[in-house]
């Protein structure tokens, strides 16, 4: 009794992680494999034997290829959340590439109309236009970071609600990243923040068109239907009236039930890029 209290109380140091789950298996197979080589032997046949060798040569074989896919292919999964001092690196080691993807796209839509933002610091910005100065699309990315952070906060005041960041909603094969995530009496509240370095025109239907895919994507999933989509647009310069009425219509256009919500960055205190 002594030595399954022992085994079991091992086995749950084990299974804190994925690694751990893997080395108990590994050890359990291995196991019930010598027993049966130094129990029953006598009693099998020959080609039971040949198969029980064939196994014991095979598996440490097929279990290295797999390990060193799983190693090479997905290094994050092979921890817990209980391997880190702060549980949020864990999710940060899990999810990273996904949002780094994610953030990566929202970027290329700063850019994708963007004559008038600069690649370089030392681009002539347009008349009237904010001189960005981002170098690549990593401060770009940093920068849209902290303005979302910062948008979010403003839309708690405003909603009375608590916007988790960047929450993956759905099944592991049909997901939706979102900017911000909260429920309230069993209603799902999705925010979504759009950045543009300029209350220009061109910007509309890049936002318009990044709005769309998420509506279709949250559609697919089935979560779009009892859930409150919210869109917050952020600009850099001052109060653009006609800019902001024109992208509010070309969003409602996309969804009727959509609420958009205007900042300028000066509004979220951040300094104007």
């Amino acid at each position: 009794m002594d030595g399954i209290g022992g085994f079991m109380g091992n086995a749950k140091g084990f299974v804190r992680n994925p690694l751990g789950i893997v080395a108990l298996f590994v050890s359990l197979i291995y196991g019930m494999a010598c027993l049966v080589v130094t129990k029953g032997l006598e009693v099998l046949t020959l080609n039971e034997r040949l198969v029980l060798i064939a196994f014991i040569v095979a598996f440490p074989l097929i279990l290295l290829v797999v390990f060193f896919i799983l190693v090479v292919c997905f290094p994050g999964h092979l921890y817990g959340p209980s391997d880190f001092k702060d549980e949020k690196w864990w999710v940060q080691v899990i999810f990273g590439d996904e949002l780094r993807n994610k953030r990566e796209k929202d970027a290329e839509e700063v850019h994708r109309s963007g004559e008038d933002v600069p690649s370089r610091p030392d681009s002539p910005a347009k008349p009237g236009t904010p001189d960005a100065g981002f170098k690549d699309n990593a401060s770009l990315m940093a920068r849209m970071s902290q303005i979302e952070g910062a948008a979010l906060s403003k839309l708690n005041e405003r909603c009375g609600l608590f916007f988790a960041r960047d929450v993956k909603i759905g099944r592991k094969d049909r997901f939706v990243y979102c900017d911000g995530y909260s429920r309230k009496d069993g209603a799902h509240y999705i925010a979504e923040i759009k950045y543009v370095p300029a209350a220009s025109p061109s910007r509309i239907h890049v936002i318009r068109e990044g709005v769309g895919r998420l509506v279709s994507r949250l559609h697919n999933i089935g979560i779009l239907e009892g859930s409150r989509l919210i869109v917050g647009v952020v600009y850099e310069g001052g109060r653009d009236e006609t800019f902001e009425e024109k992208a509010r219509q070309a969003l409602i256009d996309v969804y009727p039930a959509l609420d958009v919500v205007f900042y300028r960055t000066e509004e979220l205190g951040v300094a104007q890029g």
